[in-house]
């Protein structure tokens, strides 16, 4: 990872840690909450489909911890996997990814039945830390930062929720090209479409 992707990656933290303090001060409360979801990926780059036969769903599992009713922190984790043969001796390929995401969650009530049976709806944006793996006669690994952001809808009912989430993936990276002696430019990112289901502590 290069100097200048480490010092704005601190920056975006810094800036994210200032927000948190202005917003939260006022009604500060803490609520923890854990969530699993399972959805479709979509990746920019049609370099999966191409070479791989079958691709995977993206699990994840994540955890929010709210300071008021509105604002809060939130860190995720997806997992991407796909297999296939390669067209020209037919040797195995694997390729996988996983997405660490953490930022800011902010969340609002636009229907409520009572206190306990809600809908809410929320947005999200911060830092991502992309992994990948991939095998083509030598395995091959990396870590790409990069930024996500996007938001979706939840139906509340007392601690826990179910509902839909869409995130869109921002990560670029110059790889090289294992047997090509070349260095290409590769679009990492990618669409997100989830269910999740939550629990509030």
């Amino acid at each position: 990872m290069s100097e200048n992707k480490r010092k704005m990656i601190k920056r975006g933290i810094l800036t994210g840690l200032i927000i948190i303090v202005i917003f939260a001060v006022p009604g500060f409360s803490l609520e923890w909450q854990v969530n699993l979801s399972y959805g479709s990926y979509a990746k920019a780059d049609d370099y999966l489909e191409e070479f791989y036969e079958k691709i995977s769903g993206i699990p994840g599992v994540g955890a929010s911890l709210f300071f008021n009713k509105k604002v809060g922190f939130f860190i995720d984790a997806h997992f991407i996997s796909a297999s296939g043969r390669s067209t020209y001796d037919n040797k195995p390929l694997e390729y996988s990814e996983r997405h660490i995401s953490a930022g800011l969650q902010y969340r609002v009530t636009i229907y409520r039945v009572s206190p306990v049976i809600k809908l809410n709806l929320f947005f999200k944006g911060g830092g991502l830390f992309l992994r990948y793996s991939e095998t083509f006669e030598e395995k091959n690994n990396k870590t790409i930062p990069g930024f996500c952001f996007g938001g979706g809808i939840l139906f509340r009912l007392k601690k826990t929720g179910i509902g839909v989430e869409a995130v869109k993936n921002l990560a670029y990276e110059e790889v090289e090209i294992q047997g090509l002696d070349r260095v290409e430019k590769i679009d990492f990112s990618g669409f997100r479409f989830s269910f999740k289901v939550l629990y509030t502590f």
